[in-house]
């Protein structure tokens, strides 16, 4: 089973993206930040995040940066969920790989 890592401030969008993803037999973590994110990766294998781009403490685009940095995290799949549609969020998202926004 594929294990998803669900990164937002709003617990609202993680309870409910966690429900939808298990309804489709995935195995979901959460995490409330880019730094709780960051810290579920180092604890799990996790085959796919899915993040949003504003978060306190470490927003989506910081901590997809820093897993970048990290050899085990390079080809990790990433989706950035986000409310805006702000072109330089989108050309950061690019620049880092990351596979939809």
């Amino acid at each position: 089973m594929s294990r998803i890592l669900v990164v937002d401030d709003s617990r609202v969008t993680r309870h409910m993206l966690k429900l939808l993803l298990r309804r489709n037999q995935y195995d979901v973590t959460v995490a409330g930040d880019g730094v709780a994110g960051l810290n579920a990766l180092s604890a799990e294998s996790i085959d796919l995040v899915i993040a949003d781009i504003n978060m306190p403490e470490l927003d989506g685009l910081g901590m997809v940066s820093a897993m970048r940095e990290d050899e085990r995290y390079t080809q990790l799949p990433v989706l950035m969920l986000t409310a805006t549609s702000d072109d330089d969020h989108q050309d950061r998202a690019s620049e880092l790989g990351v596979k939809g926004f």
